[in-house]
C-alpha cells in the first residue's frame, strides 16, 4: 500500500513502515491541514480529553513530564553528559514538533517548561 491509500491510522502505520521519514513526515502534515476544520469531536469526546490532560490526568504536563524524566533517569544513572544528552533530544523532539505543526498547543508548551525546569533541576544536583 501506499501513503495515501486507505484512511486511517492503518494509512499512517503503513505508511511509516513503507517510506523513509522525511515523506512519511510530509504525508502527515498534508493528513493534518486536510482534516482542520472538518474533524468533528462530540461534547463527551471533548469532555474527556479535557480530563485526559487535566490536573491528575494520563497526559497532563505532569503525568508527561514524570514519565520523560523517569525514562531519562532510567538512561542516565548517575552520568550528567547523558542526562545532558536526554535533554538535548527532547529538546529536539519539541523543535522538530513545533516544525511540523507549528504553535504547539497550550498543554504541549506547558509540557516542555515542566520538562525543560526538571532536567535543570536534575543537572544542578549532579
Amino acid at each position: 500500500m501506499k501513503i495515501g491509500q486507505g484512511s486511517g491510522i492503518d494509512t499512517l502505520r503503513t505508511g511509516l513502515r513503507t517510506t523513509n521519514l522525511d515523506e512519511y513526515r510530509l504525508f502527515v502534515r498534508r493528513q493534518v491541514a486536510e482534516q482542520n476544520g472538518r474533524v468533528m469531536v462530540s461534547p463527551e469526546l471533548q469532555a474527556a480529553a479535557r480530563q485526559e490532560i487535566g490536573p491528575g490526568g494520563y497526559w497532563s504536563p505532569e503525568a508527561v513530564t514524570d514519565r520523560i524524566i523517569g525514562f531519562a533517569t532510567a538512561w542516565a544513572g548517575d552520568d550528567p553528559e547523558k542526562l545532558k544528552s536526554a535533554l538535548a533530544a527532547v529538546r529536539k523532539g519539541f523543535a522538530e514538533a513545533e516544525k511540523m505543526l507549528g504553535v504547539l498547543p497550550g498543554v504541549s508548551q506547558r509540557t516542555r517548561e515542566l520538562v525543560e525546569h526538571k532536567f535543570e533541576q536534575l543537572l544542578a544536583s549532579r
